[in-house]
């Protein structure tokens, strides 16, 4: 007769091998649709200082610069949230995403409060105190890169950047923009 702890071992075998199919996503025999994506937590993986490699320089009138940059090979310089505003350095976060099924996608909302006095938006003249952005990533990938390239008048004070899923805030990270 199997002992106990060998009984649990086999069911956790088991388990995780199902977990793991590449193949099979839900169980034989399952019928109608994948259970909806649930996302437990976001995860702050650093915060800071980047560089990286634009890869593309987008114009977008919505964006308080007038413009908005595909980048890549993004690298932490220095893990702070004190940041001087030196024109076209970068500052913000990397985060990844937890939840089940993983690879499904979630649709989150980034939104992004500036400084008391707002930022002066390049596309439009206007002056912007909070702007929210709408992406869809997929969980258990990354992590990804939220943050600011900034300008000549990159507005000094409190920067804060939320994270939501639905009407849940599941991160924030404030940054304290100075004179150099």
């Amino acid at each position: 007769m199997a002992s106990m702890f060998q009984l649990m071992s086999m069911t956790l075998v088991v388990l995780v091998a199902i977990a793991l199919s590449p193949t099979d996503r839900w169980p034989k025999g399952f019928r109608g649709d994948a259970p909806a994506a649930r996302v437990d937590r976001v995860i702050i993986v650093d915060k800071g200082i980047y560089k990286a490699e634009v890869l593309e320089t987008i114009a977008d009138p919505d964006s308080p610069t007038g413009t908005r940059e595909r980048i890549g090979n993004i690298t932490l310089e220095q893990d702070t949230t004190t940041i001087p505003s030196v024109k076209h350095s970068r500052f913000g976060f990397r985060y990844s995403i937890a939840g089940a099924p993983p690879g499904a996608s979630a649709a989150l909302k980034i939104v992004v409060i500036y400084p008391q006095g707002g930022q002066r938006s390049h596309g439009t003249g206007t002056t912007r105190y909070r702007d929210e952005f709408a992406l869809v990533q997929p969980m258990g990938g990354g992590p990804y890169y939220c943050g600011f390239r900034m300008d000549d008048d990159t507005a000094l004070g409190v920067w804060t950047f939320q994270v939501w899923i639905d009407q849940r805030m599941l991160a924030d990270q404030t940054f304290n923009v100075v004179r150099p």
